[in-house]
């Protein structure tokens, strides 16, 4: 088929709008997420626009590791359709609830450390920050948990992190290459879709 062809097939321009929708909804939802962190968590500014996105980034991360850990057992279709009227609920919620902790669970845990002063907590993020360390500590938290492409690109982080008693944990990691790197950097825990492969890549990296 030549380009030609697909730009004259109808389901071709939806799949297209509706690729363009999803993500402006997410980045819309991602930004707007550290103002709702403030208002329902009473926090400042400075530590919303980490909470926030945080708490997004985590609530991508359970769907992430849920779908990875039982994909194969899935409708792949029912749970499509699910998950779009969930989002649809969500966004709903976030617009529209009367109350900022309402909106805040349509976005997305800090919450659970002061139920838990021994729970271990981690900076969960997927873009380039600067001296991440920083924002770990102003947080409390104990670990970071880049995507795994973050330390590739900013040379001693992880070094860094375990000078400071940090502990850095990476995510989704599913190609053999970026899992033996991964282990090479000394990255303390590696989430994967493929944990055999992950297993199998340790095994013959830490022996």
């Amino acid at each position: 088929m030549s380009i030609s062809q697909l730009f004259q097939i109808p389901i071709f321009w939806i799949a297209i709008i509706l690729m363009v929708c999803a993500g402006a909804s997410e980045i819309s939802m991602a930004q707007w997420a550290s103002a709702y962190a403030e208002s329902a968590l009473n926090i400042p500014k400075s530590l919303g626009d980490i909470v926030g996105p945080c708490l997004f980034a985590v609530m991508m991360g359970i769907s992430r590791s849920f779908y990875g850990k039982y994909g194969e057992k899935l409708d792949l279709i029912k749970f499509m359709i699910g998950s779009g009227v969930l989002c649809l609920v969500c966004y709903l919620l976030a617009a529209l609830g009367p109350f900022p902790i309402l909106n805040l669970a349509g976005c997305s845990l800090l919450k659970v450390r002061r139920l838990d002063p021994n729970a271990v907590c981690g900076l969960l993020y997927d873009a380039m920050l600067y001296q991440p360390w920083d924002y770990a500590r102003q947080l409390g938290v104990q670990a970071l948990h880049p995507h795994f492409s973050e330390p590739t690109f900013v040379t001693g982080e992880v070094e860094a992190a375990h000078r400071l008693g940090l502990s850095v944990n990476v995510w989704t990691v599913n190609e053999e290459a970026d899992l033996r790197r991964m282990a090479e950097m000394n990255c303390d825990g590696i989430i994967s879709n493929y944990p055999d492969v992950a297993l199998r890549v340790l095994r013959e990296t830490r022996g």
